[in-house]
């Protein structure tokens, strides 16, 4: 059941931070989110990995398909013609990645203010 709940809150807190204009949001959320977090997952690292960019992914292609298409592919024709959902994945990757790394520094810093109780 806590695992579940976990799933629940790491997407919820992935989809504010797209709604939040702030490049260092996903770091700092899934940052917060491990610290908060009374036991720690196993699966941590990949579960914020995952969750945030699939939220990325889905929001970037629901935005293309919305109407800014033209200037995504403004955009992918400065990098050599790449394709929109090329730069979706890319941007998506990235973010997952940020929020991964957020989630490693948390729990890093929990580990050490739980050794320093200690």
């Amino acid at each position: 059941m806590k695992q579940q709940l976990h799933l629940i809150v790491c997407i919820a807190v992935a989809v504010l931070a797209l709604f939040i204009p702030l490049w260092y949001a996903p770091f700092l959320l899934a940052l917060l989110f491990v610290l908060i977090l009374k036991k720690d997952s196993p699966h941590l690292l990949l579960m914020h990995f995952l969750i945030y960019a699939l939220i990325c992914l889905l929001y970037c292609l629901i935005i293309q398909s919305l109407g800014s298409q033209d200037l995504v592919n403004r955009m992918g024709a400065l990098f050599l013609g790449t394709s929109s959902f090329t730069l979706a994945l890319i941007s998506s990757l990235f973010y997952g990645l940020s929020a991964c790394l957020g989630a490693w520094c948390g729990k890093a810093i929990k580990g050490i203010l739980e050794h320093q109780k200690h």
